[in-house]
């Protein structure tokens, strides 16, 4: 028997030690896992504390103006539609170019060719096709706002879905409105806590909430050449100022500090 096991021995020596290593590594990893402290929310803090909202808004001034501009054409035929797309589009990009609008800023989507329909007698009704795409492009220059959108109206097929503004500095003013928040939710805690003869003690849960809207939206009418006449008839003074008005960089932050019961 001595022989056999001696025989036996170097071969399931390995496979025993491989077995050991391998649970003392599944073991390490399971207490290493257990040891990860979970993400911690206001209501899973134990020791007492107090869970205030803070908001700010930054108010910017925009420097940057935003336009959204669909081109739709329709046409009995497909190649038709098409045809006449292409000369829309062609006269759009000729007019920002002609204005100096920087091409980087310039973006078209993709053609969309499709069926024209229309809604007759209680059922849809074939009438034609259509060809659109939309082009977006972005400019500094304020003082082009009139002449771009009186001189987009006069193209045929062409619409003005949304001018917006912006600001180049939106980052900086965001981290402003960020900190300003902060401020406002310590200031609250401290005043609450006041009341009730305790003090805020460290930061234990910091969260934004990043579901808070920012910017304003300049001109979202609809402007196509079928409006051109009440834009010709602008009057001079309408015609002097544009209200840009400023854009509210908002931020909104959730913070739980540790509550201290003063002792008496």
């Amino acid at each position: 028997m001595g022989y056999i096991l001696g025989e036996f021995e170097p071969e399931d020596a390995p496979v025993v030690e491989l077995k050991t290593t391998t649970m003392k590594r599944l073991c390490f990893l399971l207490c290493f896992l257990f040891l990860i402290p979970a993400r911690l929310t206001a209501d899973e803090i134990q020791i007492p504390h107090i869970t205030v909202f803070g908001t700010a808004v930054t108010e910017a001034v925009p420097d940057d103006m935003v336009w959204s501009v669909e081109v739709r054409n329709f046409d009995a035929k497909l190649d038709g539609a098409a045809a006449e797309h292409a000369k829309t589009v062609a006269s759009v990009l000729s007019f920002l170019k002609e204005l100096r609008i920087d091409e980087k800023k310039i973006q078209t989507s993709r053609m969309e060719l499709n069926e024209n329909r229309q809604y007759l007698s209680s059922s849809w009704v074939k009438s034609g096709y259509y060809a659109k795409t939309d082009i977006s492009f972005k400019l500094a220059e304020f003082e082009l706002y009139k002449k771009l959108w009186t001189g987009l109206a006069k193209i045929p097929g062409v619409s003005i879905q949304n001018v917006s503004y912006d600001s180049t500095k939106r980052i900086d003013y965001r981290k402003e409105s960020r900190q300003k928040a902060l401020v406002a939710a310590k200031e609250k805690a401290v005043e609450m806590v006041k009341v009730l003869g305790s003090e805020v003690g460290e930061p234990l849960l910091i969260e934004e909430d990043l579901s808070v809207s920012e910017g304003w939206q300049g001109n979202q009418a609809v402007l196509t050449a079928n409006s051109l006449s009440a834009v010709e008839n602008v009057t001079a003074q309408e015609d002097e100022q544009l209200a840009l008005g400023t854009i509210p960089i908002r931020a909104r932050v959730k913070v739980s500090f540790r509550l201290v019961t003063l002792q008496k």
